[in-house]
């Protein structure tokens, strides 16, 4: 029973670790019943011959018969060159041949034991031995090059070579395999790590690869983990992964832009709000790409706006990105020239997320849960200069001055403009500037003498109406004149039409041509887009409402030259020179998610993924909950791209996994946590159920194991989110990367083979049949290339042995397959579970309370003797494992007892102290050297191979410091402190029965410099 002794808990026993379970008794060679050796019968016949006296042929006693026989201290070379003295006596060789004969009587003698237990368990107990277990191999199957599908049957024989008698080893399929060309071209992953201290979403482009860039592993380590990692420090072994990128995209044939200073704004509303810390550091975190013709035009700076300002709501979010005129065109994306996958001819404005910083994972994992409302994409562009331009002439050329109504201006006289960026979009506003050029400085002056009088058709009417006035010696006219036919700058105007929907429609009616700006005069037309779709051939004309009044001139100008001195000369009409004309606009589109459709203008959002792009809405909502950022949850996904898979094939892949090297730390997985397989179809993962999952003997990723699936017929490779070309299939999982085995290899066309026992000698069962010895069948057929056998079989197990065998019968004598006692427990375990080294079963235990009734708490430790262990120092039983020992030993003890499996609490133990040296010892080498002997000490294990881990081992400060200082490179140690559970103690023992003490990783190490006092 437990006790309780000043807060400590003793109890009893200290566990049972595979060795002990070895009974000395149960040995038939443990004790002979008859030990004489050829020696030991030697030895006895020349010391009785000297008691025996000997008679020569008179009768007469004459020594005795010591010489006849090998003195003792020679017996031993007599014996060693028995088999090659031919001089040996008659009569000595009688002797040996005697006592040779006597050991076949001697060995039936001492095998009395053997027979008692044999006779005993065997023929009254009835119990056999277990019969070997067949050893299993993974075997590949590669077609030769025109076959395309071969059926291989089950019971496939395999020759596996010969034993060592000489007879054939036969292994033979265990299912049927439709073997194709399907192979496996690409192997990528994404793992999210949220972990406090650190969190990253790391994206492998080779996830077999050192670097994951496709780096190759170092020598003899090509062991990878299947969904990336992430950690707090990194290795030579384990360098940084990269990074994920991650982001979104617009696009939109708004954002057609040739020319001119161009501002994009991209308006975007959520359901619901955000922190605002997180849109304010977007433009630190954000890079912004725009299609170009030749490459990817940017990165651009970002202008951010939140709620805080501009009057935005807090679920809203506004980026602005300015264009100068030196940036080149914005024109359709194009594939072939700019790469990525998006499914779109339109412009595309990418949206890039570095997820490197702290600032832009939280943007990228923020945004990716918030649902969109609706997104708008607003452009401004300003001074557009390349316009189509003709007029009743013909085309004109708009880079140079030009006439728009012609040398001659008449009324209806007029010029259309052309623009496609612009009309073939459906602008919010529109505006025409034109500056004219050799205007006059008065349109009022330049026309003083065309008066209304003037307008009669007839010369003598002009005479005869002519008003002749003084001219001051200035030129200025005495008095202002009530008829002019101009009477202001204003008065030349125009009628603006647009072409909307095949037919002119009026916009302005009378447009004032030209309008005071500093020295000269310029025309601006504003139009608001009401009801106007100039998507069809859309064009903007211009026509005059009244001529320049050029025919008036020459008819005022004779009236003038006739008349006397004081007739007013008219000056030259002007004639309309466009110095320059340019074209800026607004327009819009936008998308609303929660709608069966969006605006009537397209737009289209992606989503970038680390490798390739998505649609997420191109105008037609199928799921309303659109984010603004592809999701990626917390855990990892595995890609397999398959290359030359063909829908409704059978796929079966082989997962080579470095067993034990996952972390039993590392939450596990329950019966509703397993690893999800999916499908790609179509940019959209589907989910592998029962009818397409076939078979998964992998354990979640935890043994070596076939994945054996069937591809759905809409897997079609017209995908945009992985290379298009390969059908992928996705392994998601939940958890810590380490939750998981490293793998070692994933190969296609795999099926399990079996040894078929043919009479055969059965030695390789205890080691396994190394790999690449199957490298045919054993009937060759023509549609198969190549038979390989990539790594060695598994499972088998020999026959019993008689110690085995003894020894598990009178264990089960004892508990009689009832766990009851603490022994029980550990015998059980022991035996079920041969990769347990060590159980100790601690009554009367919880998790909580050593004084808990009904609770058994069994802490177990693995074998880690040329075992995979995630870690050495602190070597713990996967989850699965104990839970498969907690089920199996639940089954056996009553119902009135929990039994609950545990790892051990390894509680570290740091030693910080100051050392000198000897001369002559690097002090950099040799403090590398004590802070190893220091964890030699403290976890022997780690290096020691046949040094056991045991509970309760107390550790006291002066062990530690004669220790140290039997070092033959240390002179001295001073202050040293050994910390345990955060305390500084003098003896350091495990703080409850389920602990034991270990080396932390690290000890801080002070090197006293030259002349320091003891």
């Amino acid at each position: 029973m437990a006790t309780k002794i000043k807060n400590k808990v003793i109890l009893p026993g200290e566990g049972t670790d595979q060795q002990q379970r070895l009974i000395a008794a149960l040995n038939p060679g443990t004790l002979k019943l008859h030990d004489f050796s050829v020696a030991d019968w030697m030895k006895l016949a020349w010391n009785f011959a000297e008691k025996i006296n000997y008679y020569n042929t008179e009768n007469q006693k004459d020594g005795n018969w010591q010489d006849f026989f090998i003195e003792e201290p020679k017996i031993s070379a007599f014996l060693k060159g028995l088999e090659t003295d031919h001089s040996l006596t008659p009569h000595l060789t009688l002797f040996i041949c005697f006592l040779k004969l006597l050991d076949n009587s001697k060995n039936h003698f001492n095998k009395l034991t053997q027979r008692h237990l044999d006779f005993y368990y065997h023929e009254l107990l009835k119990i056999e031995k277990r019969l070997p277990v067949p050893d299993q191999v993974h075997v590949i199957f590669e077609l030769a090059k025109n076959i395309l599908q071969e059926k291989l049957d089950q019971n496939a024989a395999l020759d596996a070579g010969k034993d060592l008698l000489g007879n054939k080893l036969v292994f033979k399929t265990q299912e049927e395999l439709i073997a194709s060309k399907a192979r496996i071209a690409e192997l990528k992953n994404v793992y999210h790590h949220s972990e406090t201290n650190l969190k990253r979403i790391k994206a492998c482009e080779v996830a077999n690869s050192a670097d994951g860039f496709g780096k190759a592993f170092p020598k003899d380590d090509g062991k990878w983990y299947p969904f990336g990692y992430a950690k707090k420090e990194y290795t030579m072994a384990n360098p940084e992964l990269p990074d994920a990128s991650l982001g979104f995209a617009v696009a939109s044939p708004v954002l057609f832009m040739k020319e001119g200073i161009r501002t994009i704004n991209l308006y975007l509303i959520f359901k619901e709000p955000f922190e605002m810390q997180l849109a304010d550091q977007t433009e630190n975190c954000v890079s912004v790409f725009l299609s170009g013709e030749k490459k990817w035009l940017g990165p651009f700076s970002l202008k951010v706006t939140t709620g805080k300002e501009a009057g935005l709501l807090k679920n809203e979010l506004y980026f602005k990105i300015e264009l100068d005129k030196t940036v080149d065109p914005i024109v359709g994306y194009n594939p072939l020239v700019l790469g990525e996958r998006f499914s779109t001819t339109d412009p595309v404005l990418r949206f890039q997320v570095d997820t490197r910083s702290d600032q832009g994972y939280s943007f990228a994992t923020t945004f990716a849960e918030l649902k969109l409302k609706s997104v708008q994409v607003l452009v401004d562009i300003q001074g557009i200069k390349g316009l189509d331009i003709e007029n009743d002439l013909g085309v004109l050329n708009a880079k140079k001055p030009f006439m728009p109504f012609g040398p001659i201006p008449l009324k209806n006289s007029k010029f259309t403009l052309k623009n496609e960026e612009v009309f073939r979009k459906k602008w919010n506003e529109l505006t025409l500037n034109i500056n004219w050029m050799n205007t006059p400085e008065s349109f009022k002056s330049q026309y003083f003498a065309y008066r209304i009088d003037y307008q009669s058709e007839s010369t003598a009417d002009i005479y005869r109406l002519g008003i002749r006035k003084k001219i001051h010696k200035t030129g200025e006219f005495d008095q202002v004149a009530t008829n002019l036919i101009v009477g202001s700058d204003s008065y030349f105007k125009s009628e603006v039409k647009l072409f909307s929907k095949k037919e002119w429609k009026t916009t302005a009616e009378n447009m004032a041509l030209f309008t005071k700006n500093g020295s000269g005069y310029s025309c601006e037309l504003l139009l608001t887009n009401n009801d106007f779709d100039t998507s069809d051939s859309g064009q903007i004309q211009i026509s005059l409402n009244q001529s320049f009044l050029h025919e008036m001139f020459p008819r005022i100008y004779a009236m003038a030259m006739q008349n006397d001195k004081t007739t007013l000369i008219p000056k030259d009409p002007y004639t309309p020179l466009v110095e320059s004309i340019e074209l800026s606009y607004k327009a819009s589109a936008d998308a609303i998610f929660n709608e069966v459709s969006g605006s009537d203008q397209s737009v289209q959002l992606f989503h970038e993924h680390p490798f390739g792009q998505s649609e997420k809405y191109s105008g037609i909502i199928e799921d309303s909950a659109v984010c603004l950022l592809p999701h990626y949850p917390v855990g990892g996904e595995l890609y397999i791209g398959l290359k030359d898979a063909e829908p409704l094939q059978q796929i079966s892949l082989l997962f080579q996994i470095f067993e034990g090297s996952e972390n039993p730390e590392a939450i596990s997985f329950s019966e509703t946590e397993k690893i999800e397989w999916s499908i790609l179809c179509s940019n959209k993962w589907k989910v592998l159920t029962g009818n397409f999952l076939i078979a998964n003997n992998t354990d979640n990723f935890l043994k070596s194991g076939i994945v054996k699936f069937s591809i759905p017929a809409e897997a079609a490779k017209n995908n945009t989110l992985l290379n298009p070309n390969l059908i992928w299939i996705r392994a998601g999982m939940n958890k810590k990367y380490d939750a998981v085995c490293k793998i070692i290899d994933i190969q296609a066309q795999a099926v399990l083979a079996q040894f078929s026992n043919q009479n055969n000698e059965l030695s390789h069962l205890t080691n396994g049949l190394p790999a690449n010895t199957i490298s045919k069948l054993s009937e060759r057929i023509q549609a198969v290339k190549m038979v390989s056998q990539p790594f060695n079989s598994f499972g088998g197990i020999p026959v019993e042995t008689d110690l085995a065998y003894y020894q598990r019968i009178s264990e089960r004598l004892r508990h009689k397959n009832r766990a009851i006692t603490l022994w029980d427990y550990e015998h059980l375990i022991l035996q079920q579970f041969p990769e347990i080294h060590k159980v100790r079963c601690l009554n009367h235990t919880s998790g909580t309370s050593y004084l808990s009734p009904g609770n058994v708490t069994i802490v177990v430790i693995p074998d880690i003797l040329n075992k995979n262990v995630f870690d050495i120092y602190q070597p713990r039983v996967s989850r699965a494992k104990l839970n498969k020992i907690q089920t199996y030993i639940n089954q056996l003890n009553s119902l009135h007892v929990n039994a609950a499996v545990i790892n051990p609490e390894y509680e570290e133990v740091e030693i910080s102290l100051k050392v000198k040296f000897f001369a002559g010892y690097d002090e950099n080498y040799y403090q590398k050297i004590l802070q190893e002997d220091l964890t030699k000490l403290l976890s022997p294990w780690a290096f020691e191979k046949s040094v056991d881990l045991q509970f309760g081992i107390t550790l006291h400060k002066s062990v530690i410091i004669n220790y140290i200082e039997k070092l033959k490179y240390v002179d001295f140690v001073t202050d040293l402190k050994v910390k345990h559970k955060g305390e500084i103690k003098p003896v350091v023992s495990p703080s409850n029965p389920k602990a034991i003490i270990v080396s932390a990783k690290e000890h801080p190490i002070s090197i006293l410099q030259p002349g320091c006092p003891k």
